[in-house]
């Protein structure tokens, strides 16, 4: 009896190793998130190619698949874990070429990752992730779920999105904006309750820890983007403003300054001759040409965070996101650990 048993085996074996593809399937491939997979056939040493949906998006992982002996999905080192589509930051419209004087209106698609608060203490923010909003502290220092619009230049026609949590800076001192002179930390964190799909009309912007300097250099020009008013302007604008702004030494802004404001390494100072920001624009972004060997492309990274100025049209103070790449990346890490998987489908904002 065991000698036929070993023989019906020794018989199964042959089959296998000769066919193996009639004894092995490995099922349909796991899809990934803003990707998609292709496949002929699930069966043994079949082929399946993954890409992600568009080019805000990049595979993070091999994007070719064999199915295994072990009826299983594996790239070329045999691991099984899915590529990811991760966002692609900073990505935009306004090219390097173009002159601004004193400030323009923006275009959809020049900074994608501006978002709009609407309500309490008005100002913007930058989209950092598909879920993550940075901002400054004194924004939404008494607001637990924030009011925020997104997706357009007119910040009306925005999406309205939902907070899940404010996250402030600990070293951040909470008190009167009228009368404070003490901006140090001024950063926070929002979460929102669904991730984003990038698109044209929203992605991400890049922090300095992308770069590969992780501070603006005295003179060089970036831009500031907001809805706040102008210098000249009282009434803040319905749409999108952007201006150049020269970074410059912090002792030349404090002889300027004849309060006690507060000067610290966590800020920058940027602008003057006419060109600032203002009321209305706190929490919005510094940005900087994206500076890279291995991007070509035409990007921006997210500098600074408007903070505080005296008068609008002379220099501005922002703070230096350089300083916190730590804070941000562990409170991220941190929150997201706790809330565990995100069940929920991701909101499609561009059309």
């Amino acid at each position: 009896m065991s000698k036929l048993r070993n023989l019906q085996m020794l018989l199964e074996l042959v089959f296998f190793c000769t066919y193996p593809d009639q004894s092995v399937d490995c099922g349909d491939p796991e899809g990934t998130d803003f990707g998609e997979v292709t496949f002929q056939s699930s069966t043994y040493q079949s082929e399946a190619k993954y890409n992600c949906k568009s080019d805000y998006y990049s595979l993070l992982g091999e994007d070719t698949y064999h199915c295994s002996l072990d009826g299983i999905w594996v790239n070329s080192k045999g691991q099984n874990d899915t590529p990811i589509c991760k966002p692609v930051c900073g990505k935009t419209t306004l090219q390097p070429e173009s002159r601004i004087y004193g400030g323009s209106p923006a275009e959809n698609g020049y900074f994608p990752w501006v978002i709009h608060f609407p309500s309490g203490n008005l100002g913007g923010g930058s989209l950092i992730s598909d879920q993550w909003v940075l901002t400054a502290a004194h924004v939404v220092q008494d607001q637990d779920q924030p009011r925020i619009r997104a997706g357009d230049v007119i910040h009306r026609n925005g999406v309205e999105l939902v907070a899940k949590k404010v996250i402030i800076h600990p070293k951040w001192i909470t008190g009167d904006i009228e009368n404070r002179q003490n901006y140090d930390n001024d950063i926070a964190l929002v979460q929102l309750s669904r991730r984003i799909e990038m698109g044209p009309c929203i992605c991400s912007v890049c922090l300095p820890k992308n770069i590969a300097v992780s501070s603006p250099d005295i003179d060089e020009v970036g831009y500031v983007a907001g809805w706040g008013r102008s210098s000249n302007k009282k009434a803040k604008t319905a749409k999108l403003q952007y201006a150049p702004v020269s970074v410059r030494k912090t002792e030349d802004c404090k002889k300027s300054v004849v309060t006690n404001h507060v000067f610290t390494e966590n800020m920058i100072c940027a602008g003057g001759d006419g060109k600032d920001s203002c009321q209305g624009d706190s929490g919005g972004p510094l940005m900087f040409r994206y500076v890279s060997e291995e991007v070509k492309d035409n990007r921006l990274y997210l500098g600074g965070i408007v903070s505080w100025g005296l008068e609008c049209g002379q220099f501005g103070m922002y703070t230096r996101v350089s300083n916190y790449l730590e804070w941000i990346k562990k409170t991220i890490e941190k929150t997201e650990k706790e809330d565990g998987e995100q069940e929920a489908e991701p909101l499609k904002i561009c059309k």
